[in-house]
């Protein structure tokens, strides 16, 4: 088996690259999990609704749901966060 050599045309990535990308992933997680003001939300509660989401309304109150998890909006630190509740 031949060791392979980068040559300036390579196309698969380095290390470097790797490292950036779980970065970039872990700062898009973060940013979901603070509010405004740098407060981390509690354990269940999510700056904003994942992709997909649906509103619905049971036994007269809002919630919104997505893969089968449903959140219920409700005030923290000032603005809209939406907590995860079991229905």
């Amino acid at each position: 088996m031949t060791k392979h050599e980068c040559d300036s045309g390579c196309q698969h990535g380095s290390s470097m690259d790797i490292k950036d990308d779980v970065d970039s992933a872990r700062r898009g997680f973060l940013k979901d999990a603070v509010v405004a003001g740098g407060g981390a939300l509690p354990h269940g509660y999510i700056a904003a609704l994942p992709v997909g989401y649906r509103a619905v309304v049971v036994s007269g109150a809002r919630y919104y749901t997505v893969g089968g998890v449903y959140y219920r909006p409700q005030i923290y630190g000032g603005r809209t966060v939406y907590v995860r509740v079991h229905i």
